[in-house]
C-alpha cells in the first residue's frame, strides 16, 4: 500500500517509493534558475524551468492544462 501526504505547495511525498514532487514558482528575476538547480541536485534529477518552454513549445499546452486546475501526469 502506498500512503501519499500532500501539502497546499503541492508536495507529494509518497512514503514507500519515496517519490516527491515540488513546486516552486517566483517571480522572474528572483532566483528561480538558483533554485532549479539547487533542487536538481538535491533530488538527484531533472527541474523544469520555464526558461526551457522556449526550447520546448510542444510542452505548452502541458503547462495550461495544469493552470486550468487540470490533472496532469
Amino acid at each position: 500500500m502506498d500512503t501519499c501526504l500532500q501539502s497546499s505547495v503541492g508536495t507529494q511525498v509518497h512514503r514507500e517509493r519515496e517519490v516527491m514532487q515540488v513546486i516552486g514558482a517566483g517571480l522572474g528575476r528572483t532566483g528561480t534558475n538558483s533554485l532549479k538547480l539547487a533542487l536538481e541536485m538535491l533530488l538527484n534529477g531533472p527541474c523544469y524551468h520555464m526558461f526551457e518552454l522556449w526550447q520546448h513549445p510542444e510542452d505548452v499546452s502541458i503547462w495550461q492544462s495544469a493552470v486550468d486546475g487540470n490533472s496532469i501526469d
